[in-house]
């Protein structure tokens, strides 16, 4: 189950963008399939009429997973990736609403 559980933080920390280097990155991984499988299980075994213990020697941790993720697709997108402009400090500030404003004023 162990070497399950890696393989599958590991995929998500690749399909999450996560900084491979990071060495939060795989505890951060690791709590998102723990957190993803745990509900899957959960909902898997009630479905099911099967006790815990029996989902998981039945279910594969990544079935358990998918069927998790599932259930809140919104919270289990990762984080979105920032561009940085390297001359600046900080996020650029951007007001997207008076930009189309403006646009539309124009017009």
């Amino acid at each position: 189950m162990f070497h399950a559980l890696v393989s599958l933080a590991n995929r998500i920390a690749v399909a999450d963008r996560m900084e491979l280097g990071d060495p939060e990155s795989l505890p951060k991984a690791i709590d998102k399939a723990t957190r993803y499988a745990s509900d899957g299980l959960e909902l898997i075994t009630r479905e099911n009429g099967l006790s815990l213990e029996e989902g998981l020697r039945r279910v594969e941790l990544e079935r358990l997973f998918r069927v998790g993720i599932n259930l809140d697709r919104e919270a289990a997108l990762p984080d979105p990736i920032e561009q940085v402009d390297e001359n600046r400090d900080g996020p650029p500030d951007i007001d997207l609403d008076t930009e189309r404003e403006d646009e539309l004023e124009s017009r």
